[in-house]
C-alpha cells in the first residue's frame, strides 16, 4: 500500500534551508504533531519509519531571504557569551524562505510501505518547516504510483543527486531519548539517501592533453589534477547563468557539489596507475557544455594541460562507470575521524564509522567491507584532511550498484575512488 501525504502553505511561503523538505524532516514533524498523544500515535509513526519514500513532489518556487527575530530575551547560558556588538549574537538573522505562487498542493510525499486507514489521522502535520511554517496536510492511501503531476517537479531515489535524510527503524524511539534527555533532536543520526530530478544529473569524461599529444600524470599528482580541473571549470563558466550562482556553484561553495575525480589507469592492459582520464559529476546538471566541453589547465609551475570531453566511454571509463556488487579502491579512503578510544583502537568505532561514510553519499551499506593498506603514497593537502587515516576497502553489496562510488573526505578531489571487480587486477592490489 501506497502512502500519500499533500502538503499546502495557506500563507505561500515555507521558511526552510532547502526545498522540498526532506522525508526525515516530515517523520518529526508528524512526531512533534503527536507528542501529547505518543502511545496512540506510535503504530503510525512505526510504520513511517519503516516505509521507504519513493517520490517528493513539489510545486514551483522562488527562493527568498526573510529577517527574523525571536520575541524573547536570551536563555541564560546564551547569556554568558552574549555580546551587544557582536553580529553573531544578535536576535535578528536572515532566514532562507522559498515563495509559491499559486494556491493548491504545494508538497507531497509517496511512502511505500503497511499502512490502515486508521492510522492516517496521525500522519498529518500542521508544521512542517522552521516554526512559522503553518500548513494543512491530508493523508491518504492508494493502491499504485500516479503518473508525475503536471507543473511540480519531481525527486526520486538515485545514486546521484542532492542529499536528503530519510526514516530509518528506531529514529522514533532516539528523538523520545534524546528530548528526556534535554538534548536537540539535530544530534540524532539520521539514514542518508539521494534524490534527484529525472535527468538532472550529468557525468562529463574528459582525457588529458599536452602540446596536441595525450597525456599521463603520475598518481601521486591526483590532489593536484583535481585542483587544476576545479579551477579550469571555474574559469571558463559565467558568474551567473539565468540567475543561478554559476561560480560559486564549480567552486563547491554551494549546497550541492560538483565532484573532480581523476581517474587512474586500470584494466588487464596498460594498468600502470597513470591518469589520463577524469570524470567531472555534476549533481544539478546546470554546468553549460559549450563552456566546459575544453578546459585549459595550468599546474603550479606554469605548464598548461588540456582536458578534452568524450562523449563516449571506454573500457577504462568503465571500471568507474559500470554497476556491480563488488567494488575496490583505487584511491585512498579517508576518514573523516579516527578509530580510538582511549587511545587505543577500536574495531567496533571503525566499522560503526565506514557504514556511515557509505550512508551519508546515499550508497548502501555493503554486506561486506575488507580494508587494507594502500600500496601508493598520495599526498593529501592539510585543508582535505592531512592527518586523516587513509586506507583502502573492497566492499560488496547485496545488489549491484551504479558508479561513480565515491566516499570519505575528499570526495570531491578524487579521493576514495572505487572501480568495480569486472576487472581481474583489483585482486592483486586486495591482496
Amino acid at each position: 500500500m501506497t502512502l500519500r501525504i499533500d502538503v499546502t502553505y495557506p500563507t505561500l511561503n515555507v521558511h526552510a534551508k532547502e526545498f522540498p523538505l526532506d522525508a526525515a524532516c516530515l517523520f518529526q514533524a508528524c512526531v512533534n504533531a503527536n507528542a501529547y498523544r505518543l502511545d496512540m500515535a506510535r503504530p503510525a509513526l512505526q510504520a513511517l519509519e519503516r516505509a521507504t519514500c519513493v517520490r517528493i513532489e513539489c510545486a514551483a518556487m522562488v527562493r527568498t531571504t526573510a529577517t527574523v527575530t525571536g520575541p524573547r530575551l536570551p536563555k541564560l547560558n546564551e547569556m554568558i557569551r552574549f555580546k551587544l556588538n557582536d553580529a553573531s549574537s544578535r536576535l535578528m538573522v536572515g532566514q532562507p524562505v522559498y515563495r509559491f505562487a499559486n494556491d493548491g498542493i504545494h508538497l507531497s510525499y509517496f511512502f511505500d510501505g503497511e499502512f490502515t486507514e486508521d492510522m492516517l489521522n496521525y500522519l498529518e502535520p500542521w508544521r512542517l518547516g522552521h516554526g512559522e511554517s503553518l500548513c494543512v496536510a491530508k493523508a491518504s492511501l492508494i493502491q499504485s504510483m500516479p503518473p508525475k503531476a503536471v507543473g511540480m517537479q519531481s525527486w526520486e531515489p538515485s545514486h546521484r543527486g542532492r542529499q536528503m535524510r530519510i526514516p530509518r527503524l528506531g529514529l522514533l524511539d532516539d528523538l523520545v531519548a534524546y528530548y528526556n534527555a534535554n538534548k536537540s533532536s539535530h544530534e540524532v543520526e539520521h539514514r542518508i539517501a539521494r534524490f534527484s530530478i529525472e535527468g538532472i544529473s550529468q557525468r562529463l569524461l574528459y582525457r588529458f592533453y599536452r602540446d596536441g599529444q595525450e597525456h599521463a600524470f603520475h598518481e601521486w599528482e591526483l590532489p593536484a589534477v583535481a585542483g587544476m580541473l576545479r579551477h579550469a571549470v571555474i574559469d571558463q563558466v559565467p558568474a551567473t547563468l539565468n540567475g543561478f550562482a554559476m561560480k560559486e556553484y564549480a567552486s563547491n561553495h554551494a549546497s550541492a557539489q560538483i565532484q573532480y575525480l581523476p581517474l587512474p589507469n586500470v584494466g588487464h592492459e596498460y594498468a600502470d596507475g597513470k591518469i589520463r582520464r577524469a570524470v567531472i559529476v555534476d549533481p544539478l546538471g546546470m554546468l553549460p557544455l559549450h563552456r566546459v566541453s575544453e578546459l585549459r589547465m595550468i599546474d603550479l609551475k606554469g605548464r598548461t594541460f588540456t582536458a578534452v570531453r568524450e562523449t563516449r566511454s571506454d573500457s577504462v571509463f568503465d571500471k568507474y562507470l559500470v554497476p556491480s556488487r563488488r567494488w575496490v579502491t583505487v584511491t585512498p579512503v579517508l576518514l573523516n575521524g579516527y578509530d580510538t578510544k582511549h587511545g587505543k583502537q577500536n574495531l567496533k568505532k571503525r566499522q560503526k564509522m565506514l557504514t556511515k561514510m557509505f550512508r551519508v553519499v546515499g550508497l548502501p551499506v555493503p554486506k561486506t567491507i575488507q580494508t587494507f593498506e594502500p600500496a601508493q603514497r598520495i599526498e593529501v593537502s592539510k585543508k582535505h584532511g592531512k592527518n586523516y587515516i587513509k586506507t583502502m576497502l573492497a566492499v560488496e553489496f547485496e545488489n549491484e550498484v551504479g558508479g561513480v562510488v565515491v566516499v570519505g573526505a575528499g570526495q570531491n578531489s578524487g579521493m576514495g575512488i572505487f572501480a568495480n571487480l569486472l576487472w581481474s587486477g583489483a585482486d592483486s592490489r586486495c591482496s
